[in-house]
Order: structure tokens, then C-alpha cells, then sequence
């Protein structure tokens, strides 16, 4: 069903009587050529004859603006709902009946302000709402993307897999967990290609890193057996090592592509993440509940939008 926005001339009589005589016109014993709606448009400042020329050739490329944006709202509810274009509504009305049942928005859009004003208002806020529809289209693709992942490292294996879902209580009874002022434990997936690798140098990693270094009391041997913890004759670079603790090295538990370990470290030496080739990436905690209220909330913003401006260009042309 298409709709055609006719104006004529009441011939200086009243609106109804020219409204009348249309549908006079368009009647027809057997089956009336159309259906014909008032379409209800308050008086407007016209102004001069130069100022509506000059509109005149405006309003050519803001209605082809305004086209546009409608057209790309009814494509976005559409692909979000499922639905053909035609059973899309426009604030819970139906498409027809929103046409057939119009009513100029007074507040919106002062019928006694001048045709320029009106027309800067009706583009202002049609700008308003592509830019709001890309940021939410935009947002709502971000948080499908990051629900997609994290369901994909839920279902993979010990090197994607969030640990609270596949580490058991059984696994860690025999599995002495520090946390303390000194100490860490971390948890460690490797892939099985790599485990013995993994099991002969993990003692050694970083083996410069942490200075182990005391007192050297061969010059001064005055405070030979105390506790010396600073001064001039301690040296904690001296001597360097490994910040893994010896024989903290623990297997748990594997899958058929990994393995999962237990090592605990001197904490200074702790930092959340992992790396991606060379590149070391800070570690996040996902709320893998949370995401799809989150991803499945926008839409519904995405469905007021649509439904608020869908057929914002019927008013206009």
C-alpha cells in the first residue's frame, strides 16, 4: 500500500467542504479509486515569496537526508525483530494507521514559528537520531562480538576456559593455595605439546629477576649470625634466582589439548594477564552472566528508537 500527500485549493471556502468535494471525486459506484484520510497540518507562517523559493530548494536534499535515516532505522528494526518491513509498528500503532490517524507535534515544532526554523528543528533532531542509532548499533555489535568470545572460552579448552567453570573441588584438595603478604599461587594452562618444556624450565624462569643476596660478613664478621636485613653489608643483588618457588610446580588436571598447573611465585613478581605472542595483555575478569543482559538490553533501545522515528519523513513530505 503506497499513500500519495495531496493539497488543493478550497477556493477560499472551508477545509471540509474542499475535502468533501475530493471525495466526491474520487468516489465511484462500484469501487472508489482511493481511500482518502485528512491529513492534518496547521496553518504555518509562510512568509514571502522569496523565502519559500529559497526553502523550496532546501527541502529537496533534507527530505532525501531524512529518507535515509528512516530507512536505515526500518532496516535496523527489521533485521533486530525478525519481522517484514510492513508489520513494523510506529510507537505500538501500525504503520497505516499511524499514517491515516496523524497529528501534527505542537511541542515539537511551534506551528507559528517561521518555515526556516521549523525545518532547521525537523533536521536537527533527525540528526540527533542517526547518531544515536550508529552509537547503539555500534555498542550492540561490541557486545555480541564480546558475548560470542567469552561463550567460545567457556566451551574451549584449559587455555581459554574460565578456571571457576572447570576446576573442580576434587582437583584442589591436594592443592595447597598461598595468597599471603610474600607468596602467590597461579594457575597455569599449557598445551600438551609443551608440558614437558614447560616442567623442566618453569624452576628457572626469570632467573634474574629476584635477588636473593645477604649479608657478606667476610669484611666485618662483628655481626657474624644476626639477623641483617639492611645496611651496607647486604647486598640483595648479589645473587639472583628464579621467582618460582622450588617444588611448587603442581599438575591438576588436563583435557586432551592442555594441561593445568599450580606454581607459586614471590608475589612482587605477580601480574594478572597473558600474552599474545610477544605482546603481554592485562588480565579481565568477565561476567559471562551479565554480557548477554547487557547485549540483549540494547536492542530493546534500539527497538525505541525505531518505533519513536520510524516513519518520521510522513509528517515531513
Amino acid at each position: 500500500m503506497s499513500y500519495q500527500i495531496v493539497s488543493i485549493s478550497n477556493a477560499g471556502g472551508a477545509p471540509e467542504q474542499a475535502y468533501r468535494k475530493m471525495q466526491s471525486a474520487g468516489a465511484c459506484p462500484e469501487a472508489p479509486f482511493a481511500e482518502m484520510f485528512k491529513f492534518e497540518v496547521p496553518s504555518l507562517m509562510v512568509g514571502t515569496l522569496d523565502n519559500l523559493m529559497t526553502l523550496s530548494d532546501e527541502l529537496g536534499k533534507t527530505d532525501a537526508i531524512i529518507e535515509s535515516v528512516v530507512r536505515k532505522i526500518e532496516k535496523t528494526g527489521t533485521e533486530l525483530s525478525g519481522k517484514k518491513g510492513s508489520d513494523l509498528t510506529v510507537g505500538g500503532v501500525p504503520a497505516p494507521r499511524y499514517i491515516q490517524q496523524f497529528a501534527w507535534d505542537y511541542a515539537k515544532y511551534p506551528n507559528r514559528r517561521p518555515l526556516k526554523e521549523l525545518v532547521a528543528l525537523i533536521s536537527g533532531g533527525v540528526s540527533a537520531i542517526d547518531e544515536e542509532l550508529k552509537q547503539l548499533s555500534q555498542s550492540f555489535a561490541d557486545k555480541q562480538v564480546a558475548l560470542s568470545e567469552a561463550k567460545r572460552k567457556k566451551g574451549g579448552n584449559l587455555l581459554v576456559a574460565d578456571l571457576n567453570d572447570v576446576v573442580t573441588e576434587q582437583a584442589m584438595r591436594s592443592v595447597e593455595v598461598h595468597d599471603s603478604e610474600y607468596l602467590k599461587t597461579l594457575f597455569v594452562a599449557v598445551p600438551k605439546v609443551d608440558m614437558e618444556k614447560f616442567e623442566s624450565t618453569i624452576q628457572s624462569l626469570g632467573s634474574n629477576l629476584v635477588g636473593y643476596g645477604g649479608p657478606d660478613w667476610s669484611t666485618d664478621s662483628r655481626n657474624l649470625g644476626k639477623a641483617v636485613m639492611y645496611g651496607s653489608l647486604v647486598d640483595r643483588h648479589g645473587k639472583r634466582g628464579s621467582p618460582v618457588v622450588p617444588g611448587s610446580v603442581k599438575k591438576i588436571m588436563d583435557d586432551k589439548d592442555s594441561v593445568l598447573y599450580t606454581v607459586t611465585i614471590l608475589k612482587s613478581q605477580y601480574e594478572a594477564g597473558y600474552y599474545e605472542g610477544d605482546e603481554f595483555q592485562p588480565g579481565t575478569k568477565v561476567d559471562i552472566d551479565a554480557m548477554p543482559r547487557e547485549a540483549f538490553h540494547l536492542p530493546t533501545s534500539l527497538f525505541w528508537l525505531h518505533y519513536a522515528n520510524t516513519l518520521f519523513s510522513f509528517g515531513w513530505r
